[in-house]
């Protein structure tokens, strides 16, 4: 298995940030899934799928939106 591959797994969302054919476009997002013969891949443009171990593209991982605490509990105690 190729160290990108190894990268990520399956469930995440990667954003293409290089495409080296037209079977995917900067900027969309493309789910990681687990394929059974050919391991971690994801679908493309051409609605087939590969092998993320053998891809030409360039992709990253989305970044999950990270939780934001509610700071007004602890602020309205320093006020009192």
């Amino acid at each position: 298995i190729g160290q990108f591959a190894m990268k990520y797994k399956a469930g995440q969302t990667l954003i293409c940030t290089y495409a080296a054919s037209n079977a995917y476009t900067v900027g969309k997002e493309y789910n990681v899934f687990d394929h059974p013969k050919e391991g971690l891949s994801v679908r493309g443009n051409d609605e087939l799928h590969d092998s993320l171990a053998l891809i030409i593209s360039k992709f990253k991982l989305k970044e999950e939106p990270k939780e934001v605490k509610d700071v007004r509990p602890i602020l309205d105690k320093q006020e009192s």
